[in-house]
């Protein structure tokens, strides 16, 4: 049987969370948890205001120029913009993309006309691609700013740990550490691969490396986490593009 090394990492990544959380207990575990759950909600709140210093820079051209240079290498989207089929391009994107469940519905949206699109220089063709493309480089800046101000929070809440050893210490608190932290740090590495695995898509949606659909259709554990991410489904609930 192939190896696949998406679900070795996925696995590795949950076993070394579990031997963490039986070394260190359930006091540093459920707050490592807690502290996830507290830089999810203050990522949300914050994310607004890194992406407004992204938006209308070079960088949010760069990532538009990524993306829309990989859909339109598409051969079918192409051809569906030149017969003007929304629909057509839409379908071959997200075809292209490999989305989970869910994420296509809340990152692209249809226009009303094709009025509302920008017309091209060449032809003076409505740039249907171009459109998504926008839509696309939005969602991307967004979730990148979701993860990297969840990921700074969770650095600067770990410092608080230093002030839980002497509570750790204590006799009564030592069998509550030897069972419940497993069971936290089981949860802490599932909730980490959902992270990644939102990470990963964020990235695919810029470059599209089809090594990843690869893995992913041959992935027994990966695929199923990627397909119904938790983290994303939340996050994408509360975000606006």
């Amino acid at each position: 049987m192939d190896r696949n090394w998406l679900d070795i990492g996925v696995l590795v990544v949950i076993g070394v969370f579990f031997l963490i959380g039986l070394s260190s207990g359930l006091i540093f575990s459920a707050f490592r948890l807690v502290s996830m759950v507290i830089a999810m909600f203050m990522s949300l709140s914050f994310y607004e205001k890194l992406a407004g210093f992204i938006y209308g820079t070079y960088a949010e051209t760069l990532v538009y120029s990524f993306i829309s240079d990989g859909f339109r290498s598409n051969p079918e989207a192409s051809a569906a913009q030149l017969a003007l089929d929304v629909d057509g391009v839409l379908a071959e994107i997200i075809q292209m993309l490999r989305l989970p469940n869910g994420v296509a519905e809340a990152v692209f949206s249809k226009p009303a006309s094709l009025d509302v699109i920008a017309r091209t220089d060449l032809f003076s063709e409505v740039d249907i691609i171009g459109y998504f493309s926008t839509q696309c480089t939005r969602a991307v800046i967004s979730l990148l700013c979701v993860i990297v101000v969840y990921v700074v929070i969770r650095t600067l809440i770990s410092i608080l740990k230093i002030f839980l050893d002497e509570l750790a210490a204590l006799k009564i608190f030592r069998l509550f550490n030897y069972i419940g932290g497993p069971v936290f740090g089981l949860v802490e590495g599932i909730a980490t691969v959902y992270v990644a695995l939102a990470l990963i898509m964020t990235v695919n949606l810029v470059v599209q490396f089809p090594l990843v659909y690869e893995l992913l259709d041959k992935s027994r554990f990966a695929s199923g986490l990627y397909e119904n991410n938790l983290y994303l489904d939340f996050v994408l609930r509360r975000i606006h593009f």
